[in-house]
């Protein structure tokens, strides 16, 4: 897998190298730690999911105001917790096509409330993930995500 840096600052990028990445289904992935990232991300193009990790929100909305195809949001409720409700209102003012999903490794009242405030947006969230992930879970959640998206 190649995970390479972008133009904005700590964000990094990985997508396999394929003519159909058009054609898959999109995971941008929101996590501060690298080696967790980089798991999400060979999980997510094992999947046949085109990923792109970023290490904060700020360079993720950026990242997200390009294209207009349903994309899945995997976001560290931790990281975002000071700044939630301005993610989250530059998230909901995007206006495409998205599902949320919220993971914690330190508390769970992060991932509670980002799912709140992300669903009073009229923002589709699903189920949160703890940290450490388990394979299955990560396999599951994919599936269901994918899905998800194919009805949006």
């Amino acid at each position: 897998m190649d995970l390479r840096p972008v133009a904005s600052g700590n964000s990094t990028a990985c997508a396999a190298a394929s003519q159909h990445a058009a054609s898959r289904p999109s995971l941008i992935i929101i996590e501060p730690d690298a080696g967790i990232a980089e798991v999400l991300a060979a999980f997510g193009d094992s999947h046949g999911w085109a990923c792109r990790v970023f290490a904060d929100s700020g360079s993720m909305a950026l990242a997200l105001r390009d294209g207009d195809e349903p994309v899945l949001l995997l976001i560290d409720a931790d990281l975002i917790h000071p700044e939630c409700e301005g993610a989250l209102a530059a998230i909901a003012a995007l206006r495409r096509p998205m599902r949320l999903r919220f993971a914690t490794a330190l508390n769970g009242a992060h991932v509670l409330t980002a799912s709140l405030m992300a669903r009073a947006r009229d923002l589709s969230v699903g189920p949160s993930l703890m940290k450490p992930f388990s394979p299955e879970a990560i396999n599951l959640m994919l599936d269901r995500e994918r899905a998800e998206l194919e009805r949006i």
